[in-house]
């Protein structure tokens, strides 16, 4: 048995899997790539803000009017885009909010059509589906070019373009049918 000198560093013992005589010793395995909390639990925080705002503007959509209504949208849809574009020492949290500020632009574009106005209401579906669909598009390569880093811009772009070629390649008739139904 050896003594204890508290001046001397505390060395782990190895570790043997066949006991002190045999075997060679096991490093620590190294950390598995995959999932980390901080990234489920931001994840799960951009879920809970889409749902709080979707909420909250369901509450009071009635009462803001139009103007109202679309001024809470692009404001909205600018500063969490804009929050993308500059949190450079927090690339979750640039990510998270990039991909609720695109899916919000989405809905801006969206609700145009619904809110009646001119610019929306005027040409056919289609054609609004697929300008709309390459605006957010173009919206997605514009904060991938300011972040290059971040994954959600290049998902939704490709997601909006596709959209867009579904649109274009999708028979008219199909979108005359759906803005009937839409209308009534």
């Amino acid at each position: 048995m050896t003594s204890y000198d508290a001046s001397q560093p505390v060395q782990p013992a190895p570790w043997w899997p066949h006991g002190p005589g045999g075997g060679q010793p096991i490093a620590p395995s190294a950390v598995r790539p995959g999932l980390e909390t901080c990234k489920v639990l931001l994840s799960l925080g951009a879920l809970c803000l889409i749902v709080a705002f979707s909420a909250g503007i369901a509450l009071v959509w009635s009462r803001l009017g139009v103007d109202g209504q679309l001024a809470v949208m692009l404001s909205v849809t600018a500063v969490l885009l804009g929050a993308a574009a500059t949190l450079k020492r927090l690339p979750a949290t640039a990510e998270a909010l990039g991909t609720v500020g695109l899916v919000g632009c989405a809905v801006d574009v969206a609700s145009a059509r619904t809110l009646h106005l001119s610019i929306a209401t005027g040409v056919p579906l289609h054609w609004y589906i697929t300008g709309s669909a390459l605006a957010v598009a173009a919206v997605s390569a514009g904060l991938w070019a300011i972040r290059p880093g971040i994954v959600c811009p290049r998902l939704i772009g490709a997601a909006a373009t596709l959209c867009a070629w579904m649109s274009l390649t999708a028979e008219p008739q199909l979108f005359a049918d759906v803005d009937f139904v839409l209308a009534a």
